[in-house]
């Protein structure tokens, strides 16, 4: 079995072809998923499949594998037909890579934000007039039968408009090809920096590699699934969410409390500024704290309390604690807050850019020389692709956004420079973090008028820009970078090429793009319409945020903020202070990934589970020292295990019954 700490990356094996059934497994069960996803996210109203960066459909279709298949096959004499661990991490990663494109990914935002603008246009707002009328016509949806019956539900007998999406899906297709394209091209460069030298942890991937080991002779199940306190810790969670689900069905059982709204406690005097939060407690966030570094953990919960507590003082001080409409719902406090973390974001890619300045002068002298002491032949795109292929990528985007999309050559070299900070920031908090789900609270869009005031852009050129935010990355919690990241570091001990893995997870991205594009149109027309689905803030909240913060802006025509430039350089000084102490002082503990996703809806969810996850690490190492946190192990992936099948069976009754039991954040 592979030693549940982390281990030292042994050297890579010549590279052979990944199987066939590995590759149609993963492909088969992936497209399944897309085309489920919507279903149950927002009909059913069910655990998101997708989600996050672990989603529970990747790691269900591992325990199948090896739960099920692997121990049938041996039971019946076929040990050496088994999936070998090979494998199945190629069906993991083939699943991770396309789960978030039917949802937050991609689909959640593309299709409502195409179809919503003159739906949500009044009288009263004025958008018609003042925004839409003059935005390119060819993005959005403009048949009004067409728009109505997506929110409102088809007439009887009337027909799923398909033609009437050709011409803006087309537009839209040529942007997204060229986002994943910059993905590919991105991850492809960052990849052995932070695989092979900087050895980041990663540790979404270690639940996937240790269930992925092959049973020893004699044995069914592998030696962690072997362990008690592994199947001790998921009947404990099944004990939980069988009576929280059974509470849902049928009222009169007690519930078990899992979430409270701490708003409720701080009501009067100064405590009332802390604002809304919540406590809540999910076992699977509580098991991913214990793997995660414990100064990234203790920054992470730590910076969320000081968050709150300078939002108590602002309030005390009759601070501005206004938010910013376009971005409200992913900052979750006020405005200066998502500036101070634009800055200190800017500040963490400056940093990471320097201290792989050697790398990435190793990348550029292949990409433009062939040097011969470079090796890339192990990376999963050849780095003169990946160079030639991120600037040609961003090129595009550059020329869609001026040409297709209308905007100003200032505001899209504004947005795709804040898409390069946002993409590696979080990326680099994915994958040494291990945060489950993790977003920004900042938008380039908006960053530009603190810069130049709302004067430098009109309201419509605001309004679009920010729709390719909303469309592309604004909602990161499931963009495809950490993914691809965790996919190309899942195969990295085995004899998988992570080349021809590439080519395997392109086809599989473009497969899942046609899929979840068709179901998510359908679903709206083909029950009811979008209004009567289970998700507010996809059909509704969001779209018109966009036009609400434009429209505003246009309004009141602000002028250089001074105040909110100083917060986007404490932010920037703040994180640089961060590293240096770091790199000073071996004593100093504080990470500066708390203070990167403070103010965001990911720590607001998450917070708490992962100051208990931390504190139940802390006191074991401290009272049981490395030997018994060792041992207890298996007990923390128990956690994440027993969540992730409860997740599996309630979505399972969900889809029966059409009524959904959500245990997991997102």
């Amino acid at each position: 079995m592979i030693a549940l700490q982390n281990r030292t990356p042994s050297p890579s094996p010549k590279p052979r072809p990944i199987s066939r059934r590995a590759v149609m497994t993963g492909l088969t069960l992936g497209l399944v998923l897309c085309g489920i996803t919507p279903y149950n996210d927002y009909y059913v109203a069910a655990t998101y499949l997708g989600g996050n960066f672990f989603p529970v459909g990747a790691i269900a279709a591992v325990l199948l594998l090896v739960l099920a298949i692997n121990p049938l096959l041996i039971a019946r004499g076929r040990r050496d037909k088994i999936f070998t661990p090979a494998e199945i991490v190629t069906v993991w990663s083939l699943i991770t890579v396309v789960s978030g494109i039917p949802s937050s990914g991609l689909m959640r935002y593309l299709i409502p934000h195409i179809v919503a603008p003159h739906y949500y246009a009044t009288p009263e707002n004025g958008w018609e007039t003042t925004i839409i009328s003059k935005m390119p016509p060819y993005l959005i949806l403009s048949d009004p039968n067409a728009v109505k019956a997506f929110f409102e539900g088809l007439s009887r007998h009337q027909a799923i408009p398909w033609a009437a999406w050709f011409v803006p899906l087309v537009w839209w297709g040529i942007f997204v090809a060229m986002l994943f394209g910059v993905f590919f091209c991105l991850t492809a460069i960052l990849r052995k920096q932070w695989v092979e030298t900087e050895r980041l942890s990663f540790p979404l991937v270690r639940l996937p590699a240790l269930l992925a080991e092959s049973p020893e002779d004699g044995y069914r199940f592998n030696s962690l699934l072997r362990n008690p306190l592994v199947w001790r810790a998921v009947i404990l969670v099944t004990i939980i969410h069988t009576v929280k689900g059974l509470h849902l069905f049928f009222p009169k059982v007690p519930d078990i409390p899992m979430a409270w709204d701490g708003g409720a406690y701080f009501t009067v005097g100064p405590l009332s500024g802390i604002g809304s939060h919540t406590f809540s407690i999910y076992p699977l966030v509580i098991g991913f704290a214990y793997f995660i570094a414990s100064d990234v953990c203790l920054s992470l919960w730590l910076f969320y309390v000081l968050f709150k507590i300078q939002c108590m003082v602002g309030s005390m001080h009759a601070w501005d604690m206004s938010t910013t409409q376009g971005i409200w719902g992913y900052c979750m406090g006020p405005t200066f807050v998502s500036h101070e973390e634009a800055g200190g974001a800017l500040a963490l890619v400056i940093w990471l850019l320097f201290s792989m300045r050697g790398h990435l002068a190793n990348v550029w002298r292949k990409a433009v020389s062939n040097a011969g002491d470079v090796d890339d032949s192990q990376e999963p795109l050849s780095y003169r692709a990946a160079v030639f292929g991120l600037g040609g990528c961003y090129l595009g985007l550059f020329v869609w956004l001026t040409l297709v999309a209308r905007l100003t050559p200032t505001l899209s070299a504004a947005i795709l420079g804040g898409s390069f900070v946002v993409f590696v920031m979080l990326s680099w908090l994915v994958v040494q973090g291990g945060l489950l789900f993790v977003q920004h609270s900042f938008s380039a869009v908006e960053m530009s008028t603190v810069f130049g005031g709302s004067h430098v852009a009109q309201p419509a050129l605001l309004a679009t820009g920010m729709t390719v935010e909303h469309i592309g990355w604004q909602d990161a919690r499931e963009f495809m970078a950490p993914s691809l990241l965790n996919a190309y570091k899942s195969i990295s001990d085995t004899p998988v090429s992570s080349r021809t893995l590439s080519r395997y997870l392109g086809m599989a991205v473009a497969l899942a793009v046609l899929i979840s594009g068709i179901v998510s149109i359908w679903l709206p027309y083909s029950h009811g319409g979008a209004l009567q689905l289970h998700n507010h803030w996809m059909y509704t909240g969001a779209p018109q945020n966009v036009y609400t913060w434009s429209s505003e802006e246009g309004r009141t025509f602000t002028s250089f903020s001074k105040d909110d430039c100083l917060h986007f350089a404490g932010g920037a000084v703040l994180v640089f202070s961060l590293f240096l102490c770091r790199s000073w002082f071996t004593w100093f503990q504080i990470h500066p990934a708390g203070f990167l996703t403070a103010g965001t809806w990911a720590m607001y969810t998450l917070w708490f589970s992962l100051f208990l996850g931390w504190m139940c690490k802390s006191i074991i190492l401290r009272y049981g020292g490395t030997k018994i946190y060792r041992t207890l192990m298996p007990l923390f992936l128990g956690l994440i295990i027993g969540d992730c099948l409860n997740a599996v069976v309630w979505a399972i009754v969900g889809l029966i019954t059409h009524q959904g039991y959500v245990l997991l954040p997102g």
